[in-house]
């Protein structure tokens, strides 16, 4: 365990392609130089007692194909500069305080496999380009503070495994489109649609929550 910060010698290794770090105790901050190390694949930094922002300079790694900074104590929002990371397939930032809402720009994220934001502060709707996404297979947003209505374009997305939206302020209907995803490859979708005034409305819904 380094039980300290990420070391600053990191940044002088401009051929890495890899940085695991979880697991470390690390404190303090992630440094924008992380930006500079244009060749990363791969960051692992979670489950650490990191503070601060995600650093934006993370949208220059354009070879950036996982990003795992869950279970930390990072704040702000999510940086609309991230989604310039097209080779993007897997984004965990979960247990987290991140706030702010999710930017339209993610619609160039097309190879986004796992989108894992849940169990932050996050606000705002849902954008329907996430539709887009059409290799999504994991979408996890639940715990946050989503309001608004569930877009029927999540109906475009034949990959999807898993749809956790539950412990939100979403509302309205479920839509058939959605529902139709779980003749395909949907095996687990949660919602905040338990009682007999639910805030949503859905019939295909594997587990409901909320007030009996």
């Amino acid at each position: 365990d380094f039980k300290n910060e990420i070391p600053n010698s990191l940044f002088n290794c401009s051929k890495l392609q890899y940085i695991d770090l979880s697991n470390n105790n690390l404190v303090g901050s992630i440094s924008s130089n992380i930006g500079s190390l244009l060749d990363l694949t791969s960051i692992a930094l979670s489950n650490n007692v990191l503070v601060g922002s995600v650093p934006r300079e993370i949208g220059n790694l354009s070879f950036l194909e996982s990003l795992s900074l869950h279970e930390n104590y990072l704040s702000g929002p999510i940086p609309p500069e991230i989604y310039n990371a097209t080779s993007l397939r897997s984004i965990r930032l979960f247990k987290n305080t991140l706030n702010g809402s999710i930017n339209d720009n993610i619609k160039h994220l097309v190879n986004l496999s796992q989108l894992l934001i849940q169990n932050n502060n996050l606000s705002g709707t849902i954008p329907s380009v996430i539709g887009q996404l059409e290799q999504l297979e994991f979408l996890y947003i639940n715990h946050n503070e989503f309001q608004g209505t569930i877009p029927n374009a999540i109906g475009n997305l034949v990959n999807l495994r898993a749809l956790y939206m539950h412990s939100n302020f979403l509302q309205g209907n479920v839509s058939s489109s959605i529902c139709n995803l779980r003749e395909v490859f949907l095996e687990n979708m949660w919602a905040d649609c338990k009682g007999t005034s639910p805030s949503v409305v859905c019939e295909c819904c594997t587990k409901c929550f909320g007030e009996s």
